[in-house]
C-alpha cells in the first residue's frame, strides 16, 4: 500500500495567520496523517483548517479563538469544531476529538471487514 500523506489548507478569520500557527496546525496535522493509511481514506486526503477569533459583544470577557477541522474522506466527511480563550488550546481540542473520530471510523470498518 502507498503511503498517503494528506495536504492542509489553513484560513485564518478575524486573525492574522503567522508562520507560528501554521506550524501547530501543521504538527497536529501530521500527527494525523497515520490514520490515512486505512482503505477508506482518499489518495490524497485533504484537511480543511480554519482558525478564527471570534467578534461580537457576547464576547466582553476577552477574546474567544475558533478552530474548525474538516476532513474530506471520499465517502465520508468528518467536522469538528472548537472554541476556547486560546487559539491554541482552541486547535489541540479539534486534533483530540478528530482523532477520536478518526479512530472510531476506523475501528467501524475494521469490524464491518470482519464480519
Amino acid at each position: 500500500m502507498t503511503a498517503k500523506h494528506m495536504r492542509t489548507e489553513i484560513k485564518a478569520t478575524n486573525i492574522e495567520l503567522t508562520e507560528a500557527i501554521k506550524e501547530r496546525v501543521q504538527i497536529k496535522a501530521d500527527m494525523l496523517d497515520r490514520f490515512m493509511n486505512v482503505p477508506h481514506a482518499p489518495t490524497n486526503p485533504i484537511a480543511f483548517v480554519e482558525v478564527e477569533k471570534l467578534t461580537g459583544a457576547h464576547h466582553k470577557k476577552g477574546d474567544v479563538f475558533r478552530c474548525e477541522w474538516m476532513f474530506d474522506l471520499g465517502s465520508k466527511l468528518l467536522r469538528v469544531e472548537k472554541t476556547s480563550a486560546d487559539l491554541y488550546k482552541s486547535i489541540e481540542k479539534v486534533k483530540d476529538e478528530m482523532e477520536r473520530q478518526l479512530i472510531r471510523l476506523k475501528e467501524k470498518n475494521l469490524s464491518k471487514r470482519r464480519a
